[in-house]
């Protein structure tokens, strides 16, 4: 069922469907807060390089989905333009959020080092190849194979790739930060599909009185599932590639620990 859109203007903007603006909001705040976290405590992170990278990547996503889904001009040249520009980045980021998945499961497996320039050059290469397909392959396969096919993979291999890691190095630190990680983010895209019902109701009635507030279609429940599904998986970052801390300053480096933790609560 295709949801009806809610629309409204703002400054010379078209706001459609604000409950997704909301949700895309959040997941951009939460992409690059996690950025700034990791790079601010990059000395006590393992691999926080790639994280960075993935990261940063997931604020840029959520904040083109909000201009894509939900924030246009009203004047019709700017709007060709500027949803050009924000579709472009959207599908590319899209795409590399998944690629960067798997290459930050590689480092912590050890089959590659972090912050050296064998990875970073890979890194770099592998985006220039999916900027090129997104911009000369048919929109159709494009999407099927870069967004819909890469975030399976990526995703999977991922979470395959943590749990290595937690067998390899026999540490079970945050495993239940990325099970909900999963659980999150495998919902979103079940209600996203239809799967677990039809979810597009646009508006309720509030009781006793004659006014209307908008319920989340399917979209914007799958916006709030990512969400949710990143807050978890950054925490599971910080709980999983925290760096013991040394003998003569456990209270020090405990006392950041749980400073760091209580940030994303």
């Amino acid at each position: 069922m295709t949801c009806m859109e809610r629309k409204f203007e703002v400054d010379g903007f078209v706001v459609v469907n604000p409950d997704i603006a909301i949700f895309a909001l959040g997941g951009a705040l939460t992409g690059f807060l996690s950025f700034i976290n990791v790079l601010y405590h990059r000395t006590k992170l393992r691999n926080h390089e790639v994280y960075m990278i993935l990261f940063f990547l997931f604020g840029c996503m959520n904040t083109s989905g909000l201009f894509i889904n939900s924030l246009t001009p009203r004047t019709g040249s700017q709007m060709s333009t500027i949803s050009f520009i924000m579709m472009t980045i959207d599908r590319f980021c899209s795409s590399a959020v998944s690629l960067t998945f798997i290459y930050c499961g590689l480092v912590d497996v050890g089959l590659l080092k972090d912050k050296s320039w064998s990875l970073r050059i890979v890194l770099l290469l592998n985006y220039m190849i999916l900027w090129y397909w997104w911009n000369h392959d048919s929109a159709t396969r494009a999407f099927d194979l870069l967004y819909t096919g890469l975030t399976e993979v990526g995703s999977l291999a991922y979470f395959v790739m943590s749990f290595i890691t937690f067998y390899k190095f026999n540490s079970w630190r945050g495993w239940q930060w990325i099970a909900l990680a999963g659980l999150s983010g495998l919902s979103g895209v079940l209600i996203l599909q239809g799967k677990l019902g039809d979810l597009c109701i646009n508006s309720v009635r509030l009781p006793l009185t004659s006014s209307y507030i908008s319920v989340p279609n399917g979209e914007a429940i799958w916006y709030l599932f990512s969400d949710l599904s990143l807050l978890f998986f950054s925490i599971f970052y910080i709980t999983s590639k925290w760096i013991p801390s040394r003998v003569n300053d456990t209270s020090a480096d405990a006392s950041e620990k749980i400073a760091l933790l209580e940030s994303f609560s």
